[in-house]
């Protein structure tokens, strides 16, 4: 139920945001997870970057908005392209790292700034955002965790894995 309500949550608010900023320039990414939102990308004012976070905050099941909009015009398409393929060899590296799990994160990249976002063990955050650092192409790691501790993060999978539908 919480990743169907994080995507309906991010869908909302990117719809809505696309309303009150439509004729302007923007490029905004909208990334929730358990009900916390991060706001990444360009806005070309302030007045534009702090309508997007309005509307986040006051958007149904917002426990939380992260406000990471830069303000100057919009990446080109090569930039967005490009951050594609960097979040693509961020989770490839988080992936091969046995001690961190990306069932629990999600991964945004915006013009080189790779943001994580999940919940994890204070270990698990230093152990992601040093991987993610490694990565080349990388500028800088920005870390929206919650921390949990490992007890707290068992029974919350073990709670998903009963929560999923059986394949028969």
């Amino acid at each position: 139920g919480t990743i169907v309500s994080d995507e309906v949550v991010e869908k909302r608010i990117a719809y809505d945001v696309s309303q009150a900023l439509k004729n302007k320039p923007y490029h905004i990414n909208v990334t929730a997870y358990e009900g916390r939102v991060l706001l990444s990308g360009e806005a070309t004012s302030l007045e534009d970057r702090r309508k997007a976070e309005e509307i986040a905050v006051k958007s149904l099941d917002v426990q939380g908005v992260i406000n990471e909009i830069a303000v100057m015009d919009p990446s080109s398409v090569s930039t967005r392209l490009s951050d594609t393929v960097l979040a693509t060899k961020v989770r490839t590296a988080i992936i091969g790292n046995s001690t961190i799990s990306l069932n629990q994160m999600k991964v945004a990249v915006e013009r080189g700034i790779v943001y994580l976002m999940g919940v994890v063990t204070r270990e698990e955050a230093q152990t992601a955002a040093q991987t993610a650092a490694k990565v080349s192409g990388v500028q800088k790691v920005v870390t929206c965790f919650s921390i949990a501790t490992r007890e707290e993060i068992d029974h919350r999978m073990k709670d998903l894995q009963q929560a999923k539908p059986s394949d028969e």
